[in-house]
């Protein structure tokens, strides 16, 4: 399941607590911390992705910085890229992601992104990420057709239009989000709570080897650095460690499936002693509704 942020539904329970800052550890693209800026409170992040990171910077750290005409102008050709030119990721076709002319595209764009600096470089991440996912459709799909390259044009411009200013200072960190924990500073916690997984999407790994510049992405600190890619038993120690370094922290707002992690923590998962959980809500019908649920917790 994708990361569906409930920002509404939390912000009832964080604006009367005097919530006006809100950090997200584990941020990923940082859509959770997007969905909260945009109430005017100082919005937090951590991740360990390159290019997670610079999607979390360039829309949410980034107030004013926007992909200039020329900018965009560059990722267009005066001729049609050839992979045999631009050969960076020519084993994707073998390993059939994308047609010889979407990996002859991807190569050239990824030499066009080597003049970006800062949050123009962020933007430029995230309308790549839209166009390999729009390229990736006939993979969940058979038969679903793609847009054609010229689409990354409207996806910059897309991603400029999402930059605004909401009068803060927020701060996208990169690195282990365990470690920075303790040392970040703000009222509420909001985190999304995975269930033990094996491996990232293939749109995230895709986009972060792009990035990175090369075919194979380069994911060893993120495996070994993240809680929830982890062995069962391993697993609930570094989530537990995590929340222990979350701590400081007086309002947890934290969302998970409950078919995923219900048999896992219990009813009163570990996590939560010496808290006081003041809200627990599913989103459905009905007090045994499953799916989505969103629970806030307090320090005494």
């Amino acid at each position: 399941m994708p990361k569906t942020p409930l920002p509404s539904l939390a912000w009832e329970e964080l604006a009367p607590r005097g919530v006006h800052s809100i950090y997200d550890p584990f941020m990923g693209t940082g859509n959770s911390l997007y969905a909260f800026k945009r109430y005017g409170v100082k919005v937090i992040g951590s991740d360990l992705l390159e290019s997670t990171w610079c999607s979390a910077r360039a829309l949410n750290e980034n107030n004013t910085v926007r992909l200039s005409d020329e900018a965009i102008a560059s990722f267009g050709a005066a001729e049609v890229p050839n992979l045999s030119t631009f050969t960076r990721f020519a084993s994707w076709v073998e390993r059939g992601f994308f047609t010889e002319s979407q990996a002859a595209w991807l190569g050239y764009w990824r030499e066009r992104f080597e003049a970006l600096e800062g949050y123009s470089r962020g933007l430029a991440v995230v309308a790549m990420g839209w166009m390999i996912d729009n390229w990736l459709k006939p993979l969940e799909q058979p038969g679903a057709t793609c847009a054609g390259p010229t689409a990354l044009t409207l996806f910059l411009k897309r991603a400029n239009q999402w930059v605004w200013d909401n009068g803060q200072v927020n701060e996208m960190l990169r690195g282990n989000p365990v470690d920075l924990a303790e040392s970040v500073q703000a009222d509420a916690c909001y985190l999304y709570l995975e269930p033990p997984m094996v491996s990232v999407d293939l749109r995230t790994w895709l986009t972060e080897a792009w990035v990175q510049g090369r075919p194979e992405a380069d994911l060893a600190d993120f495996y070994q650095d993240n809680p929830f890619f982890a062995p069962l038993e391993d697993y609930r120690v570094r989530v537990t460690n995590l929340f222990e370094r979350l701590e400081h922290i007086r309002v947890w707002a934290i969302q998970y499936r409950t078919e995923e992690l219900d048999l896992l923590w219990g009813d009163h998962p570990s996590w939560l002693s010496g808290r006081d959980l003041v809200a627990q809500q599913h989103l459905g019908m009905g007090p045994d509704a499953s799916g989505e649920m969103l629970c806030v917790a307090l320090r005494p």
